[in-house]
C-alpha cells in the first residue's frame, strides 16, 4: 500500500522554525513538540522531576505489525507509567498501545500493533505518569515498509518474483523462499534475469582499474561462473545490466564496459560494450563512440530491444540499433548528465542533470528532457513500466536530518510521491536503487543502527 505527501507536509514547511524544541523532554502541561516525517531526528533534553524518554529498541516497525515489543529506555519511570505514539503532539491512533510493563525507573517494555496504513513517518514516543508529569522523546521511532536483508550490504536489482542480487559479503543473490546465497566472494552482483537464472556483475573490488566483467549462471543447485569476451587491450570491464527475453524471461544482451588503464596506471579510460547472447556463448560487440571527446564512456542499462543508455563523461547518452546491424550514439545532454535506467518500451530514462534526479521521455521519435520532478532528490535511480520512478538523496523537507527515498508515479506531481521509510532515525536515510517492471518490489538499502544493510519494499 502507498504513503503519498498530504496536506501535512505542506503544513510542517510553517512549522520549521520549530526544530529548536526537537530533542526536549517536556512536562505534560508545557507545549508539545513537532511531529511527523519533516522534524529533525533526536531525543534525549532538559532534566525535569518527571519521566524523560531517550531511546527506543527497535527504533522501527512496519505497517500491519501485530503485539511488538518495545523497549523504551528513559529516567524517571515510576509503576503505572503508560507510553504512547505521538505526531504533531497528539496520540496516533493508528498505533495502538496494547500495554506498558514497568521493568525499572529507566525501562519500559511497551505493546504496540501498528495499522496496515499508518503514516511511514518518524514518531515522537511520550511515556505518563500516574501523577499527569510526561516526558517525550522526539522523533524516536520510524513506521516503514523497509525489511532487512540480512548478511547484505545493498541490494542494486530485482525481479519481478522478488529475486534480489547485489553485495556485501560479496556477490549475492536473494530470493523470498530460498534465503540468501552468495555466488563469490569477491564479487559484486549488479543485474539479474527475469527468470532469476543469470546474475551479471564484476570480479575484483570497488576498484574500477581491476573488476573483471563476468555473469554467473545457475545450473542446478550450483552458480556457474565465466568471463565475458573483452578487448586483448582492454585490462579490465564490468557488466553493469542484463535485459531479458520478455517471454521466457532468460538473459539475451548484457551492458557494460572495457577498462583500459595506461601502463603508468595513471589513467583510466572506459569504453561502452553490449554482450550479445548466440547460442552458449556472449558475443561482444563495440558500441559507438558519441561525438565528443571523453575518457569514459560507459553503458549502464539496456533494454530487451537493445537499447542502452548512460554517460559519456558528464553528458547523458542513448545508443540505438540502427537497423542495419549497428548502433547509433546520441548525446541527450545538457553537460552534468547522466542516465541509470531505461525502462522496457524505451520511451523513458531517467538520471540526473545538474546534480538532481531527472528523467527523459522519447516522443515521436526524439528524446525529450530533461524533466524536473517535483521533489528535491539527489538522483533517478529506476523506472518500471508502469512510468514510475525511484529516486534517492532526497531532501523531502524542512527540519529533517537526513535524506530519504522515494517513489513518483505519472503525471509525477507531489500528489504522486511515495515516502520510502527506513529503520529509524537515522542520519544516513535509506535509499532506493531498482524496482521490478511491474513495481512489486524495490530495493536499496538503509542504516539499521550503524550499519548498512540491504532493504526491500513492497508497496504496490
Amino acid at each position: 500500500m502507498s504513503r503519498t505527501f498530504s496536506g501535512r507536509f505542506s503544513t510542517m514547511i510553517l512549522l520549521a522554525g520549530a526544530a529548536a524544541f526537537l530533542g526536549c523532554q517536556e512536562a505534560a502541561e508545557a507545549p508539545a513538540g513537532p511531529g511527523g516525517l519533516f522534524a529533525a531526528a533526536g531525543g534525549g533534553g532538559k532534566p525535569t522531576s518527571g519521566p524523560s524518554v531517550t531511546a527506543a529498541d527497535p527504533a522501527y516497525g512496519n505497517t500491519g505489525d501485530v503485539a511488538k515489543r518495545v523497549t523504551i529506555t528513559g529516567s524517571g519511570f515510576t509503576p503505572g507509567a503508560q507510553a504512547a505514539w505521538e505526531r504533531g503532539g497528539a496520540a496516533d491512533p493508528k498505533v495502538q498501545v496494547l500495554s506498558t510493563e514497568y521493568v525499572s525507573s529507566t525501562q519500559l517494555v511497551a505493546t504496540i500493533t501498528i495499522a496496515s496504513d499508518a503514516a511511514i513517518d518518524l514518531y515522537d514516543i511520550s511515556v505518563t505518569a500516574l501523577d499527569r508529569k510526561k516526558g517525550i522523546g522526539y522523533m524516536l521511532f520510524e513506521v516503514t515498509q523497509a525489511v532487512a536483508i540480512e548478511g547484505t550490504g545493498l541490494a542494486r536489482s530485482v525481479n519481478e518474483n522478488g529475486q534480489t542480487v547485489g553485495e556485501g559479503g560479496g556477490a549475492f543473490f536473494w530470493g523470498p523462499s530460498t534465503g540468501l546465497e552468495i555466488i563469490s566472494s569477491s564479487g559484486a552482483g549488479m543485474d539479474l534475469s527475469e527468470d532469476g537464472l543469470t546474475v551479471v556483475g564484476g570480479l575484483g573490488g570497488g576498484d574500477p582499474a581491476s573488476k573483471i566483467a563476468v555473469v554467473w549462471t545457475r545450473s542446478g543447485g550450483a552458480w556457474v561462473q565465466t568471463l565475458l569476451p573483452r578487448d586483448p587491450a582492454a585490462s579490465a570491464g564490468n557488466a553493469r545490466a542484463v535485459a531479458s527475453d520478455p517471454m521466457s524471461g532468460s538473459a539475451t544482451i548484457i551492458g557494460g564496459v572495457d577498462t583500459y588503464v595506461s601502463r603508468k596506471g595513471n589513467s583510466l579510460r572506459r569504453e561502452p560494450r553490449l554482450w550479445i547472447k548466440a547460442g552458449a556463448a556472449w558475443q561482444r560487440i563495440v558500441l559507438p563512440l558519441p561525438d565528443v571527446a571523453q575518457l569514459d564512456v560507459l553503458v549502464i542499462d539496456v533494454n530487451a530491444d537493445g537499447v542502452a543508455v548512460g554517460n559519456a563523461g558528464q553528458t547523458a547518452v542513448v545508443w540505438e540499433p540502427n537497423g542495419v546491424g549497428g548502433w547509433t550514439a546520441m548525446l541527450i545532454g545538457p553537460h552534468l548528465s547522466d542516465l541509470n535506467r531505461i525502462n522496457s518500451a524505451g520511451t523513458i530514462a531517467v538520471g540526473r542533470n545538474a546534480g538532481s534526479a531527472a528523467y527523459w521521455q522519447r516522443v515521436g521519435g526524439a528524446w525529450t528532457g530533461p524533466h524536473t520532478l517535483p521533489v528535491a532528490c539527489g538522483r533517478a535511480t529506476d523506472v518500471d513500466d508502469l512510468g514510475r520512478i525511484v529516486v534517492s538523496e532526497c531532501d523531502l523537507g524542512p527540519g529533517l536530518n537526513r535524506t530519504n527515498a522515494a517513489v513518483i508515479g505519472p503525471p509525477y506531481t507531489s500528489a504522486d510521491v511515495t515516502v520510502l521509510g527506513g529503520f529509524g532515525a537515522q542520519t544516513d536515510g535509506p535509499q532506493a536503487e531498482a524496482i521490478s517492471k511491474q513495481g512489486s518490489w524495490i530495493v536499496g538499502r538503509a542504516k539499521l543502527k550503524s550499519t548498512i544493510i540491504g532493504a526491500y519494499w513492497q508497496i504496490f
